[in-house]
Parts: C-alpha cells; sequence; structure tokens
C-alpha cells in the first residue's frame, strides 16, 4: 500500500514540474489583458445584494465590485483539478469489521490522502509565488483537500492582490475559482413556536423509535460546527461525561453559546439521542471561508460525524462552492454530514443543506406536521431531492429546560440517530452513502405526504428502529468500469400487501462551475434504480438524471419476487470511481 501512494506522489511531481508555470506577480501586467486570456467562466464572483439580501453569482468582476464598500471582507478559494488517488481502505472492511479495524483503515487512507494533497497544494503555492505571510491577507493551504484559500479582511487589499489572483487563475490545473462577499452566518435557530406544547426529548424519542439504548453512540467520535460559539463539558450537568474539544479563533476569548450548548445535549449530552458518545469536537465557524479550516480540522481529529446547524441567509437554493466542499470532504474521508435544512421555509434550503453528499434535514412538530419555517423548494427546480427527510425540531425540551424551535434541532436528532447505528454497526463510518439509504427507506410518513418522496419533508419522518432493519439489508457497491448495464443485483421476495421500498445512493463528485451546474450537467454518473418482478410484467424504474439519490415506494398486492439493479447508464463522469448503497425495507 505504501509503495503505491508513493508512486502516485512520484507520478505527482513530475505531472506539477511540467503543468504549474511560475507566474512573477512582481512584474507590470496589463489586468485587462490576463482577464481576456484567463477562461472567464473559471471565475465566479458571489456578493449579498443589498436590495434583496439575497446572494448573486456572476461572472462580471465589474458587477461584483460594484456592490462592494471598502471595509467588505473577501474570500477567494482556488480548486485545483487533480485525480484524487483511488481508495483501497474500504476493501478490507465488512459488515462484520470492528470500530478498531474500521478506525484503523480509515487512519490509513487519511494519511495516504495527506501526503497527495500537502505535495499538490505547497507545490502549487511555491511554484505561484504565492506570499504565505502576507500583511494583506491570511492563507489556508490545506492538508486534506485541493484547495487554498486566501481571506481578505477589507476590500481595498483584495483590490491590491487582484491581479495576482487573476494570473493564478490562467494556471491549467485551476479548476475554479470563488471569490466572495465574507457574510456572517447564524445559527438556525427559532427559538419558540406557538403551534405546539413543549416536546419532550423522551416524547422524541418515542416518535422516532429511539427509546432503546442498547446502542448509544459508544466510542463514534462526533464534529459540531456551530456560527455562534462553543461548549464546554462545565456548562450543563448533561455534558459532563463528554470530552469536549474545541476550536475558536486565535486570540478570540470567547464565552460558551446557548445554542452549542443546545445542539450537543440533543445530540449526545446525558439525555440527548446518542448518550453514550463520548468525544466530540466544536469548531466555531460564521463565514464560509472558514470552512475550509472547520473541515481540515474535523478530519485531523478522526470524526466519524459532522452536524452543522446553521443557516446561510440569502444563499438559499444555490449549489456552488460551499456545497462542493462539503461533498468532496465526504467522498474522500467518508464521515456522514448531517446539516440543518434552514429556516427561511419556501425561500429555500440553506446552503450547506445542499451539498449533495450531505444528509438534510427538515423539522416536524409533535403533531407530526412539517414546522411552518422548515425550509424546501429550490432545489427542486434543479431536481435535487432536498431536503433528505425530517426530524422533531419545534418547542424541543429536555426535562423543564426550554431548548426552542430550529432545524437546528432537527439535525442533531438525525446526527444521534446516526451514531447509535454506528455503535451497532461501525461499517457505517466508511459508508456514508449505505446512512443516506437506510434513513431513507425507513423514514415514515409524515401528515399530508402520500408515501413518496415530499417535497417538505423528503423521505419522511426519521425511524431508528426500521433504519436498523435497512442497515441489515444494505449492499454496497464500488465501479471503476465504463460499460452500461447492470453493476450490482440483489433478489427479494415481498409479501402480500406489503410497501416495498428501495433506496440507492452513489457519492456525488464535487466539481462545479458555479450555483447549480454540477447538478444540472449531470457531474455525477448517471445511475438507475430498476425494479423488476421476477415472473410477472411489472417493471419500475427511477431515473432522475440530476441526483445521486434514487428511490421507489410501491405497494405490493401479492407475494412476488423482485430484482433490484443497480442501472449504468453512461461512463463514469469522474474518471475516477464510484461508490454507493442500495437498500430496502418492507412494511
Amino acid at each position: 500500500m505504501k509503495k503505491r501512494i508513493l508512486s502516485v506522489i512520484l507520478i505527482g511531481v513530475i505531472f506539477l514540474s511540467y503543468l504549474f508555470v511560475p507566474i512573477n506577480i512582481v512584474a507590470e501586467t496589463n489586468k485587462e489583458t490576463l482577464l481576456s486570456k484567463c477562461e472567464k467562466s473559471k471565475i465566479k464572483y458571489y456578493y449579498v445584494n443589498q436590495e434583496t439580501s439575497c446572494v448573486v453569482e456572476t461572472e462580471d468582476d465589474k458587477e461584483f465590485k460594484d456592490d462592494l464598500i471598502l471595509n467588505d471582507k473577501v474570500s477567494v478559494l482556488f480548486e485545483l483539478s487533480c485525480i484524487t488517488p483511488i481508495c483501497n481502505c474500504r476493501d478490507r472492511i465488512t459488515k462484520d469489521s470492528t470500530l478498531e479495524e474500521v478506525e484503523q483503515a480509515r487512519s490509513n487512507h487519511k494519511e495516504e490522502m495527506k501526503e497527495f494533497f500537502h505535495l499538490l497544494n505547497e507545490k502549487f503555492v511555491e511554484l505561484n509565488e504565492i506570499e504565505i505571510n502576507s500583511e494583506e491577507y491570511d492563507i489556508t493551504i490545506a492538508e486534506y483537500a485541493p484547495y487554498i484559500m486566501m481571506t481578505f479582511d477589507d476590500y481595498s487589499e483584495y483590490l491590491d492582490c487582484e491581479t495576482q489572483i487573476i494570473a493564478i487563475s490562467d494556471n491549467d490545473i485551476v479548476n475554479s475559482v470563488s471569490v466572495s462577499e465574507t457574510v456572517e452566518y447564524p445559527s438556525a435557530n427559532r427559538e419558540n413556536v406557538n403551534d405546539s406544547s413543549y416536546y419532550n426529548m423522551y416524547f422524541v424519542k418515542r416518535d422516532i423509535d429511539a427509546l432503546s439504548q442498547t446502542y448509544n453512540g459508544n466510542g463514534i467520535k462526533v464534529g459540531i460546527i456551530e456560527a455562534e460559539g462553543v461548549a464546554y463539558s462545565s456548562s450543563h450537568s448533561d455534558l459532563e461525561n463528554l470530552n469536549i474539544t474545541v476550536n475558536k479563533p486565535s486570540g478570540v476569548n470567547m464565552d460558551e453559546a446557548s445554542h452549542a450548548i443546545k445542539v450537543t445535549r440533543v445530540l449526545c449530552g446525558e439525555n440527548g439521542i446518542a448518550p453514550g458518545v463520548r468525544n466530540v469536537y466544536i469548531y466555531y465557524s460564521n463565514t464560509p471561508s472558514s470552512m475550509v479550516n472547520a473541515l481540515e480540522w474535523m478530519v485531523e481529529k478522526d470524526v466519524n460525524i459532522i452536524n452543522i446547524s446553521k443557516e446561510t441567509d440569502g444563499w438559499q437554493g444555490l449549489y456552488n462552492w460551499t456545497g462542493a466542499l462539503l461533498d468532496f470532504y465526504v467522498r474522500t474521508y467518508f464521515f456522514t454530514c448531517v446539516a440543518s435544512a434552514g429556516n427561511e421555509g419556501s425561500q429555500g434550503i440553506s446552503n450547506y443543506g445542499m451539498g449533495e453528499n450531505v444528509i438534510t434535514v427538515a423539522a416536524t412538530n409533535m403533531s407530526n406536521n412539517i414546522a411552518t419555517f422548515s425550509a424546501y423548494g429550490m432545489a427542486e427546480s434543479i431536481n435535487l431531492r432536498k431536503p433528505t427527510l425530517a426530524a422533531p425540531g419545534v418547542n424541543i425540551a429536555i426535562g423543564t429546560d426550554d431548548i426552542g424551535s430550529g432545524t437546528s434541532f432537527s439535525a442533531p436528532i438525525v446526527a444521534g440517530v446516526v451514531a447509535k447505528l454506528m455503535d451497532e454497526d461501525p461499517f457505517l463510518i466508511l459508508y456514508p452513502e449505505a446512512v443516506t439509504a437506510s434513513l431513507i427507506v425507513s423514514a415514515t410518513s409524515v401528515n399530508g405526504q402520500n408515501n413518496a418522496w415530499d417535497i417538505d419533508a423528503g423521505a419522511g419522518r426519521i425511524s431508528y428502529e426500521k433504519a436498523r432493519e435497512a442497515v441489515g439489508n444494505c449492499i454496497v457497491f464500488s465501479n471503476r468500469n465504463n460499460s452500461i448495464g447492470i453493476i450490482e443485483s440483489e433478489r427479494i421476495a415481498v409479501s402480500a400487501n406489503e410497501r416495498l421500498k428501495v433506496a440507492a445512493v452513489w457519492l456525488a463528485n464535487s466539481e462545479t462551475e458555479g450555483a447549480g451546474d454540477s447538478v444540472c450537467s449531470n457531474n455525477h454518473t448517471n445511475y438507475d434504480l430498476h425494479l423488476m418482478g421476477v415472473n410477472i410484467t411489472r417493471s419500475v424504474f427511477d431515473s432522475n438524471r440530476s441526483t445521486n439519490t434514487e428511490y421507489i415506494n410501491i405497494y405490493n398486492t401479492s407475494t412476488a419476487t423482485f430484482d433490484i439493479n443497480i442501472l449504468q447508464r453512461a461512463a463514469i463522469v469522474s474518471g475516477e470511481e464510484d461508490v454507493g448503497a442500495f437498500t430496502w425495507i418492507t412494511e
């Protein structure tokens, strides 16, 4: 294995020596000439429209600059183009693998990826003469991903470096450049909503079939990315048994945040969903630009689950570099990412929830209705299946303590269920697509849902006990071929008068050229979920080309045997390896 990765690195060194052309940023250069030479489509600009408060994406640098004022902060993300080394760490893992075996395989994989990306990024910085200790910007050189981030505290400082940025963008290895006005994100918290009584955590667990604590998240590491601050183990009696590690801005004397405490209590406090969790890592990140550092830290800490309970004002319904960022890290390091759908109702899913490899969670009340504030829409226009599912999130209470309302608390309920599932079946730590497929098929309908995918609730409200059954049925697959046809199949028997639900999920490629582009242009391989009756004339397809999730939900009237097929319809888009999973449940 070591020889394989070293060979990859050696090839990379040779590749880089030919590809990178040093750019003398001191020399006088005409910016207009550079802009005309550079592929303009590589550079996307994002700013907040002052009239609508919505984020606008444009390729026009003048439009971007006209909207900004002197003290506005600006971030620049360079995404480098590379073929990530094929991961073999999952080849040695089975459903019977122990937690220790899974964690060892994951650790080995992490170190191999670090060797590759460290070389790639450091060489890029060196050969393009990018200053590491600049007085005009802070720089983040990712260790685990092909990203270089520059953060400018003042718009004028960005203007001073604009020519350099455009010149660097002209390099062939630069896949895309995202230039963003930096805005702060709030938590996805609605405080109280007067449409129901307090929803005590005991009844939350009862309603999602999670009262049993035979498996309680023991041994699972949880990461929490917060927008308002952090929490410490001494902050509440519910958290006394947790080992909480925090990361916050250097030099900031930050008090504990009520929101961070509540999210942690719901997820893995003594009275939370997964009270067996012991190791929690909380990162303070209230801007898009800080997400690179947050995700790098989470990879370094070997977290298994990341919970993001914050929303992105003005960014609703956009799949852009922030969603692509999450998709890359999930696809490369295999943690399960759970994010709030957001609280903006019909204005659209929050930006982080638009990640294709992210489990996006809507909110329900104690009557099993979708909360009026729970975000939906926008994703429908580009055929993303968002939200993924729903969980309680209205007037949540633990004992006599009022937690509040919002998808902020729906997300950690789902993350807690995932921790319980991983405790029982550690192989899931390396298979986020299996986690997602299992949660989808096991979800129960919310009021008004007709047993199909719902625009407000996704697959429906989470059910822990049914998810356990779905995990047991799960089949994982990988595919490195470009041939067309069936790549995986499973034959199952279904009794009369049973509902059969089948879901397939594969991890999407993260590359994007702008809002919605990776979805609309089908930047992941086109697979179809095909359910075919054996010896009967019955065939059902789910063939939505624009999503990496396939879902079939049918009522079976007579005893029958079905073949569940995964059909490959075109060549692998990424040019690499596709990984996915499918599972089913009857009820």
